[in-house]
């Protein structure tokens, strides 16, 4: 099991996150071709996941992707600065996923959820899938209650959830993503939780 980062490290890991941002910013406005694709490598795999996680549509995660950057491209001269580089992309993503599962266009599939975080009572670690057939069988059949589970929650409980239990941001980030008081996100988080364990045990 990983352990988590110590608070230094993870002060440490955003001060470099931001550095690191505000430099592509600098090189984009400036006019650098390149920048706006170190930008999307160093997101890519982040917001896929978490397109994947809240739009429960594997399948069109890709194409989601893609209109997330667009959307962050074109808006990217109204970007000022009032928040994390990082946490506006997860805004454009999550609201982005929200709207293509709204429009019914989302299809359920199982994805793959990352062991639950430590903090205030997360998800249970999944089992480990590489013992043979039959204890792979029963994983995926536990990830995919999980997922269902997580899918059956209204929107605001899923997304917070799933950026906390699933992505493991700090409370701060999920409030300055979704834009609330960071009492209403650790309120939302307890809610889910308690959904989804309720869901589980039926």
């Amino acid at each position: 099991m990983r352990r988590p980062a110590s608070k230094e490290a993870e002060v440490g890991g955003q001060s470099r996150r931001s550095i690191e941002d505000e430099r592509t910013l600098e090189r984009i406005r400036s006019g650098d071709r390149d920048a706006f694709g170190d930008l999307v490598e160093r997101y890519q795999e982040r917001l896929h996941r978490v397109l994947v996680r809240i739009s429960d549509d594997h399948h069109d995660a890709e194409d989601l992707l893609q209109e997330v950057f667009v959307k962050a491209y074109r808006a990217l001269d109204r970007f000022a600065g009032e928040s994390q580089l990082f946490t506006w992309l997860y805004r454009i993503a999550i609201n982005t996923a929200l709207s293509h599962r709204r429009k019914g266009r989302g299809r359920p599939r199982p994805v793959s959820l990352e062991q639950g975080r430590n903090e205030g009572g997360a998800l249970p670690e999944l089992p480990d899938t590489r013992r043979g057939a039959p204890a792979e069988l029963e994983a995926a059949e536990e990830i995919d209650q999980v997922r269902r589970a997580i899918a059956s929650l209204d929107d605001d409980h899923r997304t917070v959830v799933v950026l906390k239990d699933i992505e493991g941001l700090r409370y701060e980030e999920i409030a300055e993503i979704i834009g609330c008081p960071r009492g209403t996100v650790k309120s939302r988080i307890h809610r889910a939780r308690m959904a989804i364990r309720d869901r589980l045990q039926k």
